[in-house]
């Protein structure tokens, strides 16, 4: 955890001292990434419903457990747009969540998901962007944790991390909830 320290305070002139009002502190997004993403599934698998939709696997690279209530994903470029809301859940130290791609409206607001789906779709064809962005609080400013525009991605291949939660890209043979593997 990083912490900032910010003194605020107001002078006391009869003294010439300052007082101490707050001190605020500053908490690094948690340690939770795209892992991994499948913007043209037509034949690798299928989500609950049977339907070969796109999907993002996000992973946890930290050695606690991270709430996702306050993780968003979207489609712009280095924004911190609040287009999708993760599914409200734990991911669990080191673990892999799925979050299939349903498209806009594509959510039954109505009744409980069992299947993580957000409201969202990936262009594989022309290539796009894919933003996470982090929510530290209801009022506070929302926070990018990262951004990555991609190009033409061909058909059932993922783009993927290597090794999990690394710096390091590539498109690969899809390894949705798992390890990601070598390319094709």
């Amino acid at each position: 955890m990083i912490t900032l320290l910010f003194a605020l305070g107001c002078s006391d002139r009869a003294a010439d001292t300052v007082v101490p009002v707050a001190l605020l502190d500053a908490v690094a997004p948690p340690a939770l990434v795209i892992n991994e993403f499948l913007p043209r599934n037509r034949t690798t698998n299928t989500d609950a419903a049977g339907g070969f939709e796109d999907w993002i696997e996000l992973y946890n690279a930290s050695d606690a457990a991270i709430d996702l209530d306050a993780f968003y994903l979207n489609e712009y470029p280095a924004s911190t747009s609040l287009q999708a809301p993760l599914p409200r859940r734990t991911l669990a130290s080191h673990a892999f969540l799925v979050v299939w791609c349903v498209g806009y409206g594509g959510t039954d607001t109505g009744t409980p998901v069992v299947v993580p789906q957000v409201d969202l779709e990936l262009d594989g064809g022309d290539g796009e962007s894919l933003s996470l962005v982090w929510l530290p609080a209801p009022e506070a400013v929302p926070v990018l944790v990262e951004t990555w525009t991609y190009g033409v991605i061909p058909t059932d291949l993922s783009v993927a991390r290597l090794p999990d939660g690394g710096p390091n890209w590539l498109q690969a043979k899809p390894t949705p909830g798992e390890t990601n593997g070598e390319a094709p």
